[in-house]
């Protein structure tokens, strides 16, 4: 057990500043995102609004109506790793997982009110709610997107480096695969985490 937590501590200390850029990315918007719309400004609820009518009909939000949370929660995490998954392989292009984290960030500060624009931090019981739902799912996505964002920046650190074999044109190391590896082992249990606590409360 203890080799296991060095693992994912030298894994995460490696990938430490990736992590904390998509981190940065995402936090700053929710941050923005959250004034704006508390503070009742026409374009963010608008915006909000929208996003939230378009999923309205989506099969989460079916099975959520139907009672079916259990299925609505593993919908809901499914849709949450397929699209970390692409954030992360955007990362080989370094930059890649920025614009996803900061929409993600500018969302989740968004429906921070409710339908009817009332804030949801207003409420303990609200409150609560939200910022752990909107943690559980931020958390695993900056160590997914960091994660991508790391590799990227070993390739191309590497990249004219003969004595690491290529993939694909990409100059990884094993080390830094296994790192990812790692990662992702931690942020899979807080998407699921996240997903249970969202539809099953």
């Amino acid at each position: 057990m203890r080799g296991l937590i060095e693992r994912v501590s030298q894994a995460l200390d490696r990938a430490r500043v990736p992590i904390a850029v998509v981190a940065l990315a995402s936090i700053c918007p929710l941050v923005v995102g959250g004034v704006l719309a508390t503070s009742g400004n026409g374009l963010a609820l608008n915006e909000r609004d929208r996003i939230v009518g378009a999923v309205q009909g989506s099969e989460i939000n079916v099975a959520y109506k139907q009672n079916d949370r259990v299925r609505a929660a593993l919908l809901d995490f499914g849709g949450n790793v397929e699209a970390a998954l692409v954030t992360s392989v955007t990362g080989l292009a370094i930059v890649g997982p920025v614009p996803f984290a900061a929409y993600r960030g500018w969302v989740g500060g968004l429906v921070s009110v409710d339908a009817r624009h009332v804030s949801r931090l207003s409420q303990p019981g609200t409150a609560f709610y939200y910022l752990v739902t909107v943690t559980l799912q931020l958390i695993p996505y900056i160590l997914t997107g960091g994660a991508g964002m790391y590799l990227g920046l070993v390739a191309w650190r590497r990249r004219n480096d003969t004595s690491v074999r290529s993939l694909l044109w990409l100059r990884i190391p094993g080390e830094a695969i296994r790192d990812v590896g790692w990662i992702w082992a931690v942020a899979l249990p807080i998407f699921l985490a996240g997903s249970l606590f969202e539809f099953l409360q």
